[in-house]
């Protein structure tokens, strides 16, 4: 029937949907309506399925492009504003699918920077490329990371098409256009997805920059935890400290000198994070204070407990009594006796017997003193 979807495809028009396009098409036939290849985009863009209709079977050109709009097809704009069934209308009409504007975009592109997840689901099964690349080097992927489209993204990378560390002309991966658009969920996402937190965009930032660059403390947390590389430089020699030190990320800093992160690094202008910050603010004075920590006993080793024995009992309890040294490099002594009974040096009489147990109750007064 005319209601029933397209196998294989995301919903088109419905049943009354395409009832009342056709019978507007036949009620409008014998007027001859005269229509410029300029009225299928704003109709498309606008969602009026009949107009679009009325003007397809009039022969307007599906694949007509709007010299003022960045050379945008009427696809380009039914896909930004999400409307699905024009998308089918179009496609069926002869639209190219993967058409690009002036700025190299696609329909898809469209679709999923502006979070229509429909849209994206249709095209994709409809036959869209998902790789292709705008004037910037974004993906769809990109687009929809930068904004934070988490159903999108996940859609996205469902299907194995995609490389989830492809990277755009600046060389950052959507992992970093989330990072930095602070999107902690979709971060996630990503991890869970394989990205490579540690791939360098092409000034050599790593994720772990760029997440000090905009102070998100629990993405900067995810990516630790991930073992992102708290000690990477960029070109700059700056590390994820003198970014954060920078720009007054003070969450940031406390968490990565909780890490031992370097505060005398310099990079290459001479700086370390500490005259990176701003004199005197909350920043300065903690890596201030780090600083005096660590010039006060630079050369104190940090103590290392050794595990000499696993079990000093020898057997002798039931549970295990490991034996630990964190003051030398003295092995387990093993010139003795265990001796797992009371040792008695002198008479003493000693009742050993347990002849019953008495609960002691303690009661707080009503209102204690001071």
């Amino acid at each position: 029937g005319l209601g029933r979807p397209t196998p294989g495809l995301s919903q088109g028009p419905g049943k009354e949907t395409l009832e009342s396009a056709l019978i507007a098409l036949d009620s409008e036939k014998p007027k001859k309506l005269r229509f410029h290849p300029k009225q299928l985009y704003f109709s498309a863009r606008q969602g009026e399925l009949q107009k679009v209709l009325l003007m397809l079977v009039d022969g307007i050109d599906p694949n007509f492009k709007m010299e003022h709009q960045n050379k945008r097809s009427p696809l380009h704009a039914a896909a930004e504003a999400g409307h699905v069934d024009i998308c089918h209308m179009l496609v069926q009409a002869g639209a190219n699918i993967d058409t690009c504007s002036e700025d190299q975009r696609t329909p898809l592109m469209e679709a999923a920077e502006n979070n229509h997840l429909e849209a994206v689901k249709y095209l994709i099964k409809a036959g869209a490329l998902v790789d292709p690349k705008d004037a910037e080097g974004s993906t769809c992927l990109h687009l929809a990371a930068k904004k934070g489209h988490y159903e999108v993204v996940q859609y996205l990378l469902s299907n194995g098409q995609m490389d989830v560390n492809c990277q755009d002309d600046g060389g950052w991966t959507p992992m970093i256009w989330a990072t930095e658009y602070k999107h902690v969920d979709l971060v996630k996402l990503l991890l869970s997805k394989g990205s490579d937190i540690n791939i360098r965009d092409n000034e050599e930032n790593i994720c772990l920059h760029w997440a000090a660059f905009s102070g998100c403390v629990d993405i900067a947390e995810i990516l630790l935890a991930a073992k992102c590389d708290l000690h990477a430089v960029n070109i700059h020699g700056d590390s994820p400290l003198h970014i954060a030190a920078r720009e007054n990320r003070y969450d940031c800093v406390v968490l990565f000198l909780s890490r031992d992160s370097d505060v005398t690094l310099k990079n290459k202008e001479g700086e370390t994070p500490l005259q990176c910050a701003s004199l005197n603010s909350q920043v300065w004075s903690a890596l201030q204070m780090s600083k005096a920590l660590q010039d006060s006993a630079p050369d104190r080793p940090s103590p290392v407990e050794r595990i000499v024995s696993r079990d000093i009992a020898r057997g002798y309890e039931r549970i295990p009594i490991p034996c630990v040294n964190a003051v030398d490099g003295e092995p387990c002594p093993s010139n003795y006796k265990y001796v797992s009974q009371n040792c008695v040096t002198s008479p003493m009489n000693i009742d050993r017997n347990i002849t019953h147990l008495q609960a002691l109750d303690m009661f707080l007064p009503a209102h204690p003193s001071p």
